[in-house]
């Protein structure tokens, strides 16, 4: 891996392998669940979709890496 590629917010790995689509989309799988017909937990999921999307947009492979490095994080127990 390029030193490039480790500073990679983590949020760009996710829209190439996966697109940002589950950030959008319903996490009870409903179609039609928006702002303006929300599902019965919409509000609820809402600020814990976007606390994600803000950590994977900020944190790269090399700061994560570190994390677990340090062991201040872990990726198994």
């Amino acid at each position: 891996m390029t030193k490039a590629n480790l500073n990679l917010h983590l949020i760009e790995i996710i829209k190439h392998m996966d697109g940002l689509e589950n950030f959008e989309d319903c996490v009870l799988g409903l179609r039609k669940c928006s702002s303006e017909k929300p599902c019965p937990i919409h509000y609820s999921v809402q600020p814990l979709k976007k606390q994600l999307f803000k950590e994977l947009n900020e944190n790269s492979i090399a700061s994560f890496a570190k994390k677990v490095k340090a062991e201040e994080t872990f990726l198994f127990i």
